[in-house]
């Protein structure tokens, strides 16, 4: 009988668990989600694998600069609560000696602005709030752009590296100058940035009618300040300038940024090309008229420059030296007669031809005395490049030695004939001897006359007046 009671109590328990699960199971099913109305006719496997995340692009600044440091400095607010400001500088990845100095020169100068900045912070102050760069390439130069912006004033520092990504050789803003404009020195940079500047603070300032404007702009265009500023390439090959400004309202400090298009001279863009006509060749790059009356009547003294538009390093230095050297001259005349003197010019001007696949540029400057001077270029159309004497000499089949031979004769001829009735005594012979020495006949310039004639601009020495003055000689060759 106890057996039978405890096989009926083991059913009943047993009904009872199994029973009350299935309950349980089923009771746990979730409604059907809306706008479902059948069942799927597909099952569907589970991945095997789970996804991953889209790979991402690798950085292509990757090999060139990396993060050298990051810093998270904590600012107390002086409330209970603090803030976090972020300090970041780049290290330079190129080999080479120029890369390793900006590195350690950037490293020393960050790290003593973490090290104030970190105790700064705990007063609730800091030297700046963010400091941070970015790095890109353009065309061949890497270029990395930094920034510092001040704490509490709406103010940014800026600074730049630039690198020849060829020779891994670290660029100023003067070489980035002369590798965009062709100009073998920057002579004419702060000229170029003074004048973009200038535009940019009148239209910036200058029509806010503020009282001590003038005064600001000043400061600004001031020679101290232009130093300051940092040349670089935008990523779309633009040449940019980053120069300090002083305000006329609100913060006493701000940065323009300028796109520098305008260069003296002008841009050439012309390839060496034998079929180049000469007025694509050479083009007018300045020229004035002033007319002024005297005794003798009406007259009129013409001043004019030529710009040479091959797209070559010859073609470049000839244009900087009309831009450096000879345009002084120009200008003087322009002075002297905008001031109402005797400009002693009688006229600039300038004269081109082609001859036997050569370019030929004659400029002059004729004065009320006779010390006119003469500049002549020479240059092979199929290289584009300027030609020496001895270049100029061979379109004649003529070696180096016979053409200083024939240029000391005639020389030396020339001179006794202008001076036929001088007294020959020392300083004859020394006058003499001194137009036929090795620096007059470095200093001499041949060219082909238009008609394919040698001619030699040569420096004679004098007796009376000017140490020397220019002659046109012909050779004969």
């Amino acid at each position: 009988m106890r057996r039978l009671l405890a096989l009926l109590l083991a059913l009943c328990l047993c009904f009872t668990l199994f029973g009350c699960k299935e309950y349980q199971a089923e009771d746990t099913v979730p409604a059907d989600p809306p706008g479902l109305t059948e069942e799927p006719t597909e099952t569907t496997t589970a991945p095997t694998t789970l996804p991953t995340e889209p790979p991402t692009e690798p950085d292509p600044m990757a090999e060139y600069v990396e993060t050298a440091r990051v810093e998270i400095i904590t600012l107390s607010n002086g409330d209970g609560t603090n803030a976090e400001l972020t300090y970041r500088y780049p290290k330079v990845l190129l080999a080479g000696d120029d890369a390793e100095f900006w590195n350690r020169q950037i490293a020393q100068k960050m790290d003593e602005i973490i090290v104030q900045a970190r105790t700064d912070a705990k007063n609730g102050s800091a030297p700046y709030e963010t400091m941070d760069y970015s790095a890109w390439i353009s065309g061949d130069i890497l270029v990395v752009f930094m920034w510092m912006q001040h704490f509490g004033v709406e103010y940014t520092a800026y600074q730049v590296g630039l690198f020849d990504l060829g020779t891994t050789e670290a660029l100023s803003s003067g070489d980035l100058f002369c590798r965009i404009t062709g100009q073998r020195t920057p002579a004419s940079m702060t000229d170029v940035l003074s004048l973009h500047l200038a535009s940019w603070y009148d239209e910036e300032f200058m029509s806010l009618g503020v009282d001590g404007d003038l005064e600001q702009r000043e400061k600004t265009l001031a020679p101290e300040n232009l130093e300051k500023a940092w040349l670089y390439l935008d990523e779309a090959g633009a040449l940019m300038a980053v120069v300090p400004a002083y305000t006329v309202a609100g913060t006493e400090m701000t940065t323009a940024f300028l796109e520098l298009t305008d260069f003296s001279p002008t841009q050439v863009s012309i390839a060496p090309d034998e079929d180049a006509t000469l007025e694509e060749l050479v083009t007018v790059y300045r020229s004035d008229e002033l007319p002024f009356s005297d005794t003798d009547g009406d007259h009129v003294v013409t001043l004019a420059l030529p710009q040479v538009n091959l797209d070559t390093p010859g073609g470049r230095d000839c244009n900087w030296e009309l831009r450096n050297e000879l345009e002084r001259f120009y200008d003087d005349a322009l002075e002297a007669y905008n001031g109402g003197w005797d400009t002693s010019t009688k006229e600039i001007g300038y004269d081109a031809w082609i001859w036997e696949n050569t370019l030929t540029v004659l400029i002059w400057e004729y004065k009320t005395y006779e010390f006119d001077r003469y500049f002549a270029y020479v240059f092979d159309l199929e290289t584009g490049e300027r030609m020496t004497n001895d270049q100029v000499a061979a379109l004649w089949n003529v070696a180096p030695e016979d053409w200083r031979r024939i240029l000391l004769g005639e020389a030396r001829r020339t001179f006794m004939e202008k001076y036929e009735n001088a007294p020959q005594d020392d300083f004859y012979y020394e006058q003499m001897e001194r137009c036929m020495d090795e620096e007059n006949v470095n200093a001499t310039m041949l060219y082909p006359a238009a008609e394919g004639v040698p001619m030699a601009l040569c420096r004679i020495h004098a007796i009376a007046g000017a140490s020397y003055y220019w002659h046109q000689l012909r050779l004969t060759f």
